[in-house]
């Protein structure tokens, strides 16, 4: 009789974890998918899509940099040309 109860209120104490158990996958769920709002899979999936148009930023900025980079040395070069061509005419 003594070991029925201690079965019995074992097997309630199961019952109540299984029951929390089962509210904390309901509220993770909930959580994951958003209910309504956008949830964490939804969230990662942005968050990495805006990482990657970050890092394609990133890339067109380097661009940027190098043909500035040609563009102003292009320029100087030009620059020296024209006062090497006028010190020649004028030197004479």
């Amino acid at each position: 009789m003594a070991s029925d109860e201690v079965m019995l209120a074992q097997l309630d104490a199961v019952q109540l974890c299984v029951e929390d158990l089962s509210a904390k996958v309901e509220r993770l769920d909930h959580s994951v998918r958003g209910n309504g709002s956008p949830g964490l899979a939804t969230q990662v999936a942005l968050l990495d899509n805006r990482v990657e148009r970050c890092e394609e930023f990133i890339l067109e900025v380097q661009a940027l940099r190098r043909w500035l980079s040609l563009g102003i040395l292009s320029l100087l070069g030009t620059l020296a040309w024209r006062v090497i061509e006028w010190s020649i005419a004028h030197a004479s």
